[in-house]
């Protein structure tokens, strides 16, 4: 019987060649396909085609070493943003991008930039006048937040007008990204600043009402409200508030209104307590709300 010959199956963690910079090289063809390649789907194939067994941190790196060889490192990227946001306004004409560094003393550090499209700030005018706001964080080695103001389009799919990435959801970042979005929506679509017409819809973000506020004084501001019943989740877990909390948002008189509070409030005093004293019913009750939020 022919003995087994093993060349690189060396089944231990650590193994000399199972490299970041091997086992990146070996998953780069994967990787640009597929740039959501887990770390723990990267362990599999390579102990299946290579036989060799790799920790979970071997992966992790080697997938940031095959991303560094397809993209480059990310000290470059910022490098080249400069350039970048040039070719942009060159090749997209009537686009609104503004970049922000540091001082020179300070290094020319990145510090902040606003993206929004010729072609998306023009097509905002077949839209419905709602927008929404939102910030979440990026995983990338500087993190950041992503800034977005987001409406819907005939088809009823998303609409990206606008974008920014900041250090942090501050009321500085809200209120530059705000203003620069006013200057947008005034060169390409001016009669949705009239009193009312153009809504608003976010979650409440720190800074972001007080920007709002300041910014677009007669658009009306509304919350979301998956947002604000989560909220109250946290604080009053009963399964029925949501469907009053709904009803509530949806009754088109004083009296259903009333209705369904008397059913928030028969559940827990407190929690009707928490609503009325967190929210007020102009932001997020149909009955109440100054503009048009079009059933969103």
């Amino acid at each position: 019987m022919a003995n087994e010959h093993h060349c690189v199956g060396v089944l231990h963690r650590g193994h000399s060649q199972a490299s970041a910079t091997f086992v990146g090289a070996q998953i780069q063809a994967k990787l640009c396909d597929q740039p959501s390649y887990r770390p723990k789907d990267i362990q599999k194939d390579i102990r299946r085609d290579f036989g060799i067994r790799i920790s979970y941190i071997q992966a992790y790196h080697a997938k940031e070493e095959g991303l560094k060889a397809i993209n480059g490192t990310d000290e470059e990227s910022y490098k080249k943003m400069p350039q970048y946001c040039e070719d942009l306004k060159r090749n997209n004409p009537g686009s609104t991008i503004v970049l922000e560094c540091t001082p020179e003393e300070d290094g020319r550090r990145f510090r902040r930039v606003f993206i929004c499209y010729g072609a998306t700030a023009s097509g905002f005018q077949y839209c419905r006048p709602v927008l929404g706001l939102d910030g979440t964080h990026l995983n990338s080695k500087y993190k950041g937040i992503l800034l977005t103001a987001t409406a819907t389009d005939a088809n009823e799919s998303l609409f990206p007008l606008a974008y920014a990435v900041v250090s942090s959801e501050n009321d500085d970042n809200w209120l530059w990204f705000n203003r620069l979005l006013r200057n947008v929506i005034t060169e390409h679509v001016p009669s949705f600043l009239d009193p009312q017409v153009l809504t608003f819809l976010s979650d409440r973000q720190k800074g972001l009402l007080e920007a709002l506020a300041t910014v677009f004084p007669q658009s009306p501001s509304g919350y979301c409200l998956r947002h604000l019943y989560e909220n109250m989740w946290k604080e009053f877990k009963h399964p029925e508030l949501k469907t009053f909390l709904w009803e509530a948002a949806r009754a088109i008189t004083e009296e259903d209104f009333q209705k369904a509070l008397s059913g928030i409030e028969g559940i827990s005093k407190k929690a009707l307590e928490w609503l009325l004293n967190h929210a007020s019913p102009e932001h997020w009750a149909e009955l109440y709300f100054p503009g048009r939020r079009y059933g969103i």
